[in-house]
């Protein structure tokens, strides 16, 4: 697999001339070095769990312990994330609350969606106002119960819902198509597709000449990756996603995470991801 990505990354080099990608870059970082299980899922754990107790600091005082600057000089603060929305999104030592979301995401996968990695996404996306991480995160811990406990758990979240409607007013947003966020959402998707159509032979087999920013605003790791890498690496990443879950629901849990949430561009993501791939981490 290393082989194979190294392989498009040199047609594209030659084609193209380099160009940075954290889907392609990752392949290096991640063969250079073994992968024990055991021993990254104790680390990051403990990373969350610190991180979770920072994000509520920074929930409970309404402020960040430090403002990332962009390269470009734009301040990624409290505004910038969820003034908008008037809501306040927690985000701990990462640059952004949904960076936090996405590092909680690759902790599900290392601990194999156990009960407890669920909670860790759905507590980080609680504070950060991570929206389809609160969804995981929920149904997650609720399809690990017993029958009547997942009984008792769907009445007592439709109660919630109903009696804190307000206070969940931003979530509900997320499932309205013709809210504003989706709508952006859609515009950057349709964007990205009309691109796709007018792809050469090449282009599809191996990516486009241009690469997409790595802070534009499409959100679905799959079209990044098509555009990126073409066929090839859309396939290389399927294989890698299947090898790294055991049941359809963890299949269909990150199909549709990267689908909605480009968390997989992000270098450390994607280190670890085809670092597990590259040395069958399930097997540890």
């Amino acid at each position: 697999m290393f082989i194979f990505f190294i392989t498009i990354m040199c047609l594209r080099i030659i084609l193209f001339g380099f160009e940075y990608s954290a889907y392609f870059m990752a392949s290096i970082v991640a063969f250079s070095f073994n992968f024990n299980r055991t021993t990254y899922s104790n680390v990051l754990t403990s990373i969350a769990i610190l991180n979770i107790i920072l994000m509520g600091y920074e929930f409970i005082n309404g402020s960040y312990m430090y403002v990332y600057v962009a390269p470009d000089g734009e301040v990624l603060d409290e505004v910038l994330f969820g003034g908008h929305a008037q809501v306040f999104r927690a985000k701990g030592i990462f640059a952004g609350p949904l960076s936090a979301v996405a590092f909680s995401y690759i902790l599900l996968i290392i601990r194999r969606f156990d009960i407890y990695s669920y909670g860790i996404v759905l507590i980080t996306s609680f504070l950060a106002y991570g929206r389809l991480g609160i969804v995981i995160g929920i149904f997650g811990i609720i399809g690990k119960l017993k029958m009547h406990e997942k009984i008792i758990g769907a009445v007592l979240l439709f109660v919630g819902l109903i009696v804190n409607k307000g206070e969940f007013q931003f979530m509900y947003l997320a499932f309205d198509p013709v809210s504003s966020n989706n709508i952006g959402r859609y515009e950057a998707w349709y964007y990205v597709l009309t691109k796709l159509i007018n792809f050469n032979w090449y282009e599809w087999l191996i990516g486009s000449a241009y690469l997409l920013p790595q802070d534009s605003s499409v959100e679905s790791d799959w079209l990044r990756i098509l555009f990126t890498g073409g066929v090839s690496l859309t396939l290389a990443y399927c294989l890698i996603i299947y090898r790294l879950t055991t049941k359809k629901i963890e299949l269909f849990l990150l199909v549709m995470i990267m689908t909605v949430f480009p968390f997989v561009q992000s270098l450390i993501c994607s280190v670890l991801i085809l670092n597990m791939s590259f040395y069958n981490a399930d097997k540890n």
